[in-house]
C-alpha cells in the first residue's frame, strides 16, 4: 500500500469492514499478482467457469481497496472497476456463505 490516505467508496459498513482487513489486504500484497500480465491457465479457469455456469462472463477477480481488479476475464473489455460496485467485495464479507445474485437489477445491493 502507499503512504496516501486511503478510503474506500461507499458500502455498507460491513462490507467496507471485509474489503478493509488488514490481514486479507496484506495477503493480497504479497501474492504480487495486481496489475500482472495476462496468464494462460487464469484465463482457462474464467472460460471453463463461464461454460459450466452457462453464463456470458466470468472473471478471475482481486479485490484491493478502493478497485477490484480482473487477473482474468471472459466476455467482459475491462481491467478493473471500482470497490464500490464489486459483487467480489459482497462475497468477501458473505465469508463462508454463498453469495447468489440472480438479478442485478432488482437485488438492492447492486440496483442503481
Amino acid at each position: 500500500m502507499t503512504g496516501k490516505t486511503q478510503t474506500v467508496p461507499e458500502l455498507p459498513a460491513e462490507v467496507a469492514r471485509a474489503v478493509k482487513d488488514v490481514d486479507r489486504l496484506a495477503v493480497l500484497h504479497g501474492l504480487e499478482m495486481l496489475d500482472t500480465a495476462a496468464d494462460p491457465d487464469f484465463d482457462r479457469v474464467s472460460s471453463l467457469a463461464a461454460a459450466v455456469m452457462q453464463v456470458p462472463m466470468a472473471l478471475v477477480t482481486l479485490v484491493d481497496l478502493e478497485r477490484q481488479w480482473f487477473k482474468s476475464c471472459f466476455g467482459l473489455d475491462e481491467a478493473e472497476t471500482a470497490t464500490d460496485v464489486s459483487f467480489c467485495a459482497h462475497a468477501i464479507a458473505a465469508g463462508d456463505e454463498p453469495m447468489v445474485v440472480v438479478d442485478a437489477t432488482t437485488d438492492p445491493r447492486f440496483k442503481t
